[in-house]
């Protein structure tokens, strides 16, 4: 038995970065097939990005080059997940000052026995760090946040569960 179209369908109320798991729309794998095809020479990356850019956009059919790639990755995908940012900072084309990494919770730095730092922003636009000396959490904070670490997980689990009952995994009352 096969699904009904609308019962497959996103809401048009829901962005696809907006549901419980990870989604990879489908002009996302044509647009990494591509980028395969043009790293490694091979052909057919100008059918795939003009799914997108031609029949969408309405743009002229693409050359399969890097650029018409890139751009069809930034105009494509803004909005759909955090894929941008992330392909963005791959390529190294993120604007000026824009942090390359999330910066590690200090509770974790605690447990790892690491100073608390700062990175990038216009202080270190080369993105250089600045420790702070001395800031280290007391090794009974470390000791607590180690033998509490799985009642937190399990608490975590616990409260997901009940979204997820109570409003389904998608995370939207009324939409299953």
């Amino acid at each position: 038995m096969t699904a009904s179209p609308a019962a497959t369908t996103i809401p048009s109320s829901l962005n696809p970065g907006d549901l419980v798991g990870p989604a990879v729309l489908a002009a996302e794998n044509d647009l990494i097939w591509a980028e395969g095809l043009i790293r490694s020479g091979g052909s057919g990356a100008a059918a795939l990005i003009d799914k997108t850019r031609v029949v969408r956009g309405g743009l002229a059919p693409s050359a399969g080059t890097l650029a018409d790639l890139q751009y069809e990755q930034d105009v494509e995908l803004l909005g759909s997940s955090d894929a941008v940012f992330y392909n963005q900072r791959r390529i190294d084309k993120l604007e000026p000052n824009t942090p390359h990494e999330m910066p590690i919770p200090a509770s974790e730095l605690g447990v790892l026995g690491l100073r608390l730092y700062t990175c990038g922003g216009d202080v270190h636009p080369d993105g250089s760090c600045d420790a702070f000396p001395g800031v280290v959490a007391a090794p009974a904070v470390v000791q607590a946040l180690v033998r509490d670490a799985p009642r937190v997980w399990a608490q975590m689990e616990a409260a997901m569960r009940e979204h997820a009952r109570v409003y389904g995994w998608n995370g939207r009352r009324g939409v299953k």
